[in-house]
C-alpha cells in the first residue's frame, strides 16, 4: 500500500496488466512533474537521484483483451499512455476513492486504441485531474462508463467508435466533466451515442460535439446537472431521436452553441417534462422523411433560440411546443421554418408563454393534414411572432388556427405576410378567444367552398392584401363575431355559401374595411350586422357587391358605423336593405347603390333609430310590397337622395309610420299604385321633407 512506481518509458509497450493497491502511485516516465513533487519524496543527502521525467515520453501499456489498469482506493496515475486492451478494460475502478489522475495545467496521461477507455463507479477525481486525451476504437459494452463519480476532471479532447452499448455514459454522478472536442460513432445494441442519465449535479462540458451513426438517440440527457456545448453539436443519422431531453431539474441547463440534427430515425430534438433550462445558438432540424423535426412537451424550464432553420417532411405534428398549465417559457428565435406534407398539424404551439419568433414559415398540407399551423393558450405579454407565412393544401379544420373555445391566446400573435390557401371545402383562417391580439401586415386568404376568415371573440389588427372565399356549405366566407380591433381586406372575392351569409359582423366593436367584391346567388343575406355590433367602423370601397338572391343586407340591431362606398347592387330574390331591431348606427350608401324589385319590401326600417344617408337609387315595380317602409322610428335622420321609382297594386308604395325622427326625400319619386297610397305617412312627431317628388 501506499507504494511509488516508476515506469520507464524504454523501447516497447509494456503488455501487462496491473492491479494498484490502496494509495499506490503509478508514474511513467512521460509525467510532466518531477517524481519527487508527485510522491512527495524527500531524498536523504547521500541518496541517488531519482530517474528524471520526459514530458510527453509516455510509456505505453496495452493488455490482449483484459484490464490494463485496477485501481484501489486513493491512486495516482500519471505519465502514462493506455493504449490498445482489445476487448477489455483501459482502466477500471469501483469504490475507487479519490482518484488523481494526469494534471490539469500539463496533462500526462492518454487512453487510446481498442478496448473500453474507463470504466469507474463509486468514485471521486481528484480536482487537479486531467487527461491529455482519450480515445477508444472499439469497446464490447461502453465507450466509457462512469457511475456515481464526483469531482473533476477533463479529458482534452474525447473519441469513442465502434462500442456495442452507450460511447459515453454518465449515471447518478456529480462529476464535472470537460470532454474537449467530442467525437463518437457507430454505437451498437440499439443504444445512444452520449447518455447523461438521472445525474445528481456538477456540469458536463463539451467543445463541439459529433455524434454519428447511432443506433438508438444520439444524445440523451436527463435528471440533474448542467450540460455545456461551447462548440457546434453536428448529430447525423441516429437510429431514433437525435438529442432527447427528458426530466431534467429545476435550476440546471443545458446550452448548446449550435445544434445540427440531420436524418435521425426518430424526432430531431425532443425535450420533455423538464424543468431546467435549455438554450440553443442555432438550431438546424432536418429528420429523416416521416419524422418530427422538434417536439417540445410538458416542460416547465425556458427554453430558448438565437437563430436555427426547421425541415421535415411528411409527420404527424413534425413541429410542436406543448407545455403543461403552467405553461412553457420560450424565447426562442428561428430564421425558417418549412414543412412538407405533415399529417396532422404542421406547427403546433400551445400552453406557453413568452416570445418565439420565425422569420419564414412555409407548410405545404399532405393528406390527412388537420391544420397548418396552430396557435392555442399562450400567456399575456408574449408574442408568437411569423414573418412571412405560407400555408397551403390542408384539407380538415383550417389552414390556420389560432385559438380554441377556452383555449384562447392572451398573447399577441403576429404575422408579416399571411398566405393560406387549403384544400378545397376547408376554412382557411379560424380565431377563437383571442385576448392577445392577432396582427398581419399583408397576405392572401384564399378558401375554396369554405369560409376564408373566422374572429370570434378576438382581438384583430391585421391587414390583408386579399380575402376569398368562392362559397358552400352554411358558413359566411367572412365572420367576425363578438370581435374587436380592426381588420383591413384590400381585395378579393366572396361568393355566397349554398345557404349562409356571405359577410357576417355580429357583435362586438370590430372595424373592418373590405375592398374586393361580393357575390350572392343563395337564398341568404350578403352581408348582415347584427347582434349589437357598436362604435366599430365597416366599409365596403371599390368592389362590386352583388346580390340576386336572398336578403341583401341585414342590419339587425347594429350600433356601428357602415359606409357603402363601392357599386352595391340588390337586384334579385328578395335582395334589398332590411335595417331593424333597434338598430342605432348610421349608415352610408352611396350614388353607385341600387335596389331593384326584390320579393319583398326594398328599404326596410323598422324600430330604428339609425341615421341613414342613401344616395343610390330604388326600383320596384314589380309587386304589392312596399319601396320604402320606415316603422316604430322615435328619432334620427334618414335621407334618400337619389330617385325612387315604385308602382304598386295594393300596397303603399312608401310607407312612413313613426312618432318621431326625420325623413327625407331629395332625389325626386316616380310613384304609381292601384289601389294602395304612394306615399302614406303617419304618426306625430316625426318630421317628412319630400322635393321634386316628380322628376
Amino acid at each position: 500500500m501506499n507504494d511509488n512506481i516508476f515506469i520507464f518509458t524504454g523501447i516497447g509497450n509494456y503488455a501487462a496488466a496491473l492491479t494498484l493497491l490502496d494509495g499506490q502511485k503509478y508514474i511513467g516516465q512521460g509525467a510532466s512533474a518531477s517524481i519527487a513533487s508527485i510522491t512527495g519524496l524527500t531524498l536523504a543527502a547521500d541518496s541517488d537521484a531519482l530517474p528524471t521525467t520526459t514530458p510527453g515520453a509516455n510509456a505505453v501499456m496495452i493488455a490482449g483483451s483484459g484490464t490494463s489498469i485496477t485501481l484501489g482506493v486513493g491512486n495516482t496515475i500519471r505519465g502514462i499512455t493506455v493504449d490498445n486492451v482489445g476487448t477489455g478494460t483501459k482502466i477500471f475502478g469501483s469504490g475507487f476513492g479519490t482518484l488523481t489522475i494526469g494534471n490539469n495545467t500539463t496533462p500526462d496521461v492518454t487512453l487510446s486504441g481498442t478496448g473500453k477507455a474507463l470504466d469507474l463507479t463509486n468514485g471521486t477525481f481528484a480536482a487537479t485531474s486531467a487527461f491529455s486525451s482519450v480515445t477508444t476504437t472499439s469497446s464490447p459494452s461502453h465507450g466509457m462508463q462512469l457511475i456515481t463519480v464526483g469531482g473533476t476532471v477533463a479529458f482534452g479532447s474525447t473519441s469513442v467508435s465502434g462500442s456495442t452499448a452507450q460511447g459515453i455514459f454518465v449515471n447518478n454522478s456529480g462529476v464535472n466533466l470537460n470532454f474537449g472536442n467530442t467525437t463518437v460513432g457507430a454505437t451498437g445494441g440499439a443504444t445512444e451515442c452520449i447518455r447523461l442519465e438521472t445525474n445528481t449535479g456538477g456540469t458536463r462540458t463539451f467543445g463541439t460535439i459529433g455524434v454519428t451513426n447511432c443506433t438508438a438517440q444520439g444524445i440523451t440527457i436527463s435528471g440533474g446537472g448542467n450540460v455545456v456545448a461551447t462548440g457546434q453539436t453536428t448529430i447525423t443519422n441516429p437510429g431514433s431521436t437525435g438529442l432527447l431531453l427528458s426530466s431534467t431539474t429545476a435550476g440546471t441547463s443545458a446550452t448548446f452553441a449550435g445544434v445540427n440534427s440531420t436524418q435521425s430515425g426518430g424526432t430531431g430534438v425532443q425535450v420533455s417534462s423538464s424543468a431546467g433550462t435549455v438554450s440553443f445558438g442555432d438550431l438546424d432540424i432536418s429528420p429523416d422523411s416521416g419524422q418530427r423535426a422538434l417536439l417540445a412537451d410538458q416542460n416547465t424550464g425556458t427554453i430558448s433560440s438565437t437563430s436555427g432553420t426547421i425541415v421535415a417532411t411528411g409527420n404527424a405534428g413534425p413541429f410542436a411546443i406543448s407545455g403543461p398549465a403552467g405553461r412553457t417559457p420560450l424565447a426562442m428565435t428561428l430564421d425558417s421554418v418549412n414543412l412538407t406534407a405533415p399529417t396532422n398539424v404542421g406547427v403546433n404551439i400551445a400552453l406557453v408563454s413568452g416570445n418565439l419568433t420565425i422569420g419564414t414559415t412555409t407548410i405545404a398540407g399532405g393528406a390527412g393534414n388537420l391544420v397548418g399551423l396552430q396557435v392555442l393558450s399562450t400567456a399575456a405579454g408574449g408574442t408568437m411572432n411569423f414573418g412571412n407565412t405560407a400555408v397551403t393544401g390542408t384539407n380538415s379544420v383550417a389552414g390556420v388556427r389560432l385559438g380554441l373555445a377556452g383555449q384562447g391566446n392572451a398573447g399577441g400573435v403576429t404575422f408579416a405576410d399571411l398566405d393560406i390557401a387549403p384544400d378545397s371545402g376547408h376554412p382557411a383562417l379560424l380565431i377563437t378567444d383571442g385576448s392577445g391580439t392577432t396582427t398581419s401586415t399583408s397576405g392572401a386568404i384564399t378558401a375554396t367552398a369554405a369560409q376564408a376568415v373566422n374572429s370570434s371573440s378576438s382581438v384583430l389588427a391585421m391587414v390583408l392584401d386579399s380575402v376569398t372565399s368562392t362559397g358552400g356549405g352554411i358558413t359566411p366566407g367572412v365572420n367576425l363575431t363578438s370581435s374587436s380591433g380592426s381588420i383591413v381586406m384590400n381585395g378579393g372575392t366572396l361568393t355566397g355559401n349554398a345557404s349562409g351569409r356571405t359577410f357576417l359582423i355580429n357583435s362586438g366593436t370590430i372595424s373592418s374595411t373590405y375592398r374586393g367584391g361580393i357575390t350572392q346567388a343563395a337564398n341568404s343575406e350578403m352581408i348582415e350586422i347584427t347582434g349589437g355590433h357598436g362604435t366599430g367602423t365597416v366599409t365596403f370601397n371599390t368592389g362590386t357587391l352583388s346580390a340576386t338572391n336572398g336578403r341583401g343586407l341585414l342590419f339587425d340591431n347594429a350600433d356601428g358605423l357602415y359606409n357603402f362606398n363601392g357599386i352595391t347592387t340588390l337586384n334579385g330574390g328578395d335582395a334589398g336593405i332590411d335595417i331593424i331591431n333597434g338598430s342605432a348606427g348610421s349608415l352610408t350608401f352611396n350614388g353607385s347603390t341600387s335596389i331593384t324589385n326584390p320579393t319583398g319590401i326594398a328599404f326596410r326600417q323598422d324600430a330604428s333609430n339609425a341615421s341613414v344617408n342613401y344616395s343610390g337609387t330604388i326600383t320596384k315595380t314589380n309587386n304589392a310590397n312596399h319601396a320604402v317602409d320606415i316603422n316604430g322610428k322615435t328619432g334620427g335622420a334618414t335621407a334618400f337622395i337619389g330617385a325612387i321609382t315604385a308602382t304598386t297594386t295594393t300596397a303603399n308604395a312608401i310607407d312612413l309610420t313613426n312618432t318621431g325622427g326625420s325623413t327625407t326625400f331629395s332625389g325626386g319619386m316616380n310613384i304609381n299604385t292601384t289601389t294602395g297610397i304612394g306615399f302614406n305617412s303617419t304618426g306625430a312627431g316625426q318630421t317628412v321633407s319630400v322635393c321634386d317628388e316628380n322628376p
